[in-house]
């Protein structure tokens, strides 16, 4: 049995393994060294547990911390639940990325066709989510004990948008329901979402972080094509309500397979006091937020409008009418291998390497193949690598955040005012299209002052890598 003091002693003779788990933000300093300390006044009986602990772990204290190995590289609850964030967030960003397809069906063959309203469901459904993220997240840190009942709300509002939007006799109903709503309910279940997925997985969370976004380039892959043919078939009123079926029988076992981490330092069960927006003075001065700040604005300003424009780009230099489904689905499958690829370089190198090599190919890829096509190879050799890099590059951000600050309820933070950051471009992103537009040009001609905007965006983006030179790696 070791008194405290000897406790103390063994754990100051370890300052290495103390050095190495704050370095990878899985606990603070004060916590590793307490748990090798037994409070004064401590009955022998846990004093006994407390070796026990030591002589299992070679004289670490877990703090019911498996080892990296057992956690990440094998650990069966792990992979469950990122697992059940993959299968919830499949059939969820479904209703976003086949939106393209209800709004043509709203306006050509819809009772809503005379309706100038219809954009707006789209841009309340992502708008809303993106813009909220901070608020969500704040309520996440400050109520942990509650983001299983966050969870769930959110995704029960997202099956009543649906539901509710199938009952629409008027435009506002669905932007209320399809659009609001159902905005609410995403951002709702996606923070405590994010929250429990960092608890699980710590060294390689960039990797997991890879896994997890490509469920919604996955659902891109085939919810298009599902939901025209329900569409052409049924109308909207039964696709609409055959979604929501579909998903609970999809995400609703995933949704089973979501827990928190039992005795995680950061976890519901943590004592510790929680602000609502836990950033301290120096994340605030620290000057690479801002580099970070500024690429990831230019980037999201750009970085979607290409893919919208594919298949009018298409259908400009006279291709088959089935053209721009196949780039569509061929950036969708390029996006899936990059942000796996991706997620596994953000765990290696340094997020400067990473965002500014995604921006720059991109740009590039803008400049010389976008800007010079003449037909379906340089459209298809675009759509993919644009996919890879461009489609890749927010599954950065929570390594992003982790190299700003190590607290995790900060890093939560972050990710939120960076979400924020991104939904705020992808508003401007449409006023900005159509003023550049050129609706005088013929063809091809009118993309141009687009594609060329996307380029240099991309290209500026880029340069917030010299931060690297200039300040260190941060």
């Amino acid at each position: 049995m070791r008194t405290p003091i000897a406790q103390r002693q063994l754990a100051s003779a370890r300052p290495a393994a103390s050095e190495e788990y704050v370095a990878l933000g899985r606990i603070s300093q004060s916590s590793f060294e307490s748990s090798r300390s037994a409070p004064e006044g401590e009955d022998d009986e846990d004093d006994e547990d407390n070796e026990d602990d030591e002589d299992e772990n070679d004289g670490f204290p877990t703090l019911g911390l498996r080892a990296s190995n057992d956690l990440e590289g094998g650990s069966c609850e792990a992979w469950k639940v990122l697992l059940g964030v993959w299968l919830v967030d499949f059939m969820t960003s479904g209703v976003w990325v086949a939106f393209g397809i209800f709004q043509s069906y709203y306006v050509d063959k819809s009772q809503f066709s005379s309706s100038t309203g219809i954009p707006t469901i789209g841009t309340l459904l992502g708008g809303t989510a993106w813009i909220a993220t901070p608020l969500t997240n704040a309520v996440v840190i400050r109520y942990p004990e509650r983001r299983i009942h966050m969870l769930w709300l959110g995704w029960v509002f997202c099956l009543a948008g649906l539901f509710l939007a199938s009952f629409a006799t008027e435009v506002w109903h669905l932007e209320l329901f399809q659009g609001f709503t159902y905005g609410v309910g995403w951002v709702t279940y996606w923070s405590p979402m994010m929250v429990i997925m960092n608890e699980w997985w710590l060294e390689h969370r960039g990797l997991a972080y890879g896994i997890w976004f490509t469920a919604s380039n996955a659902s891109g892959f085939c919810m298009p094509f599902l939901v025209q043919k329900c569409l052409e078939k049924y109308g909207f009123r039964v696709t609409l309500r055959l979604y929501a079926l579909l998903s609970v029988f999809i995400a609703g076992p995933g949704m089973l397979l979501i827990r928190s981490r039992p005795k995680h330092p950061f976890s519901a069960a943590s004592p510790r006091k929680r602000a609502f927006f836990p950033l301290d003075k120096e994340v605030l001065r620290n000057k690479h937020l801002y580099i970070y700040a500024v690429s990831i604005f230019l980037q999201s300003l750009v970085y979607i409008i290409p893919s919208i424009f594919l298949p009018s780009i298409a259908e400009a230099l006279n291709l088959s009418p089935s053209s721009g489904s196949i780039l569509l689905a061929i950036s969708s499958g390029a996006t899936i291998c990059g942000q796996i690829t991706f997620g596994f370089l953000s765990d290696r190198l340094h997020p400067y390497i990473n965002l500014s090599v995604s921006s720059l190919i991109s740009s590039v890829a803008a400049f010389f193949i976008l800007g010079q096509a003449t037909g379906m190879a340089h459209l298809s050799l675009f759509a993919a690598i644009w996919g890879l890099f461009a489609g890749s590059y927010d599954v950065l951000f929570a390594r992003v955040c982790s190299v700003l600050s190590t607290d995790p309820d900060a890093a939560i933070t972050l990710y939120g005012f960076l979400s924020f950051e991104r939904g705020v471009s992808v508003l401007l992103e449409g006023p900005i299209s159509d003023a550049l537009l050129g609706v005088d040009a013929e063809g091809f001609g009118r993309y141009h002052a687009l594609i060329q905007l996307a380029a240099w965006c991309m290209l500026a983006s880029s340069l917030g890598g010299l931060g690297w030179f200039y300040l260190g790696k941060g």
